[in-house]
C-alpha cells in the first residue's frame, strides 16, 4: 500500500510545477500585462535610490510628474544629479535592478501601455540599431516626433491616450545634437535588453 503522505506531497509538487509552467507561458505571451500588473513591485535599488514618490505618482496616474521624477531617479541611480544628463558610459553601466524597478512601475500603473520594456520592444521592431534612422522611427511610433520633427516636451501627451510606449520620455537634447541623442537612445535600449526587460 502506497504511503498517503508521499502521494499527497507528489501531487502538491506536480501542481506547483504545473502552476510555474502555466505562469511562464502566460508571461511569455504578455510579459508586461500579465506578469508585472498582477504582482507587487518591490522598491529595489542597487544604489539606494528611493522609488516611493515615483510609485505614488504613477499609482495616481500623474504621468507628467512621474516622467520628471523618472528622470530625477535615473540621475540619482548613476550619481549624475549635478550634471543633469546621462552619457553613454552612464547608460552602459546603469544598474539593472534600478532600471527594472522603474520599468515595472511604469508598466504596472499604465496597464502595459508605458515603460522602457514597451519602448524596447518597439525599438526592436523598427530595427533595433543605435543609429539616427532607427531612433527617428521609434520617435514616430511612440509619438515623440511627427513627420520628421521632434516634439517639444510641452507637446507630449501625458495620458494613456498617447501612443503605446510614449512614456517615459527618453529624448534629451545635448547641445542640439540629435545624432548624439539617437546614439545614446540606442545604447539605452541595448542596456534595457541586456537587463532582460
Amino acid at each position: 500500500m502506497p504511503n498517503v503522505t508521499n502521494l499527497i506531497w507528489d501531487e502538491i509538487k506536480w501542481l506547483k510545477i504545473h502552476c510555474v509552467f502555466s505562469r511562464l507561458a502566460t508571461c511569455n505571451e504578455k510579459p508586461e500585462s500579465s506578469c508585472v500588473l498582477n504582482t507587487e513591485v518591490e522598491l529595489l535599488s542597487e544604489q539606494g535610490v528611493d522609488y516611493t514618490r515615483l510609485r505614488e505618482l504613477l499609482a495616481a496616474s500623474q504621468w507628467k510628474e512621474a516622467d520628471k521624477e523618472t528622470a530625477n531617479v535615473m540621475l540619482k541611480a548613476v550619481g549624475r544629479e549635478k550634471e543633469g544628463y546621462l552619457n553613454i558610459e552612464d547608460i552602459k553601466k546603469f544598474p539593472c535592478k534600478d532600471l527594472r524597478t522603474i520599468d515595472q512601475f511604469w508598466v504596472k500603473y499604465s496597464s502595459g501601455h508605458f515603460g522602457f520594456s514597451v519602448q524596447k520592444r518597439i525599438w526592436e521592431e523598427v530595427g533595433g540599431n543605435s543609429d539616427y534612422e532607427t531612433f527617428e522611427k521609434l520617435g514616430e511610433r511612440v509619438g515623440w516626433s511627427k513627420r520628421g520633427s521632434w516634439l517639444n516636451y510641452s507637446a507630449l501627451t501625458f495620458s494613456t491616450q498617447a501612443p503605446m510606449g510614449h512614456l517615459p520620455f527618453r529624448r534629451q537634447r545635448v547641445r542640439d545634437l540629435d545624432f548624439y541623442v539617437a546614439r545614446v537612445g540606442g545604447f539605452f535600449y541595448s542596456r534595457v535588453a541586456t537587463c532582460n526587460l
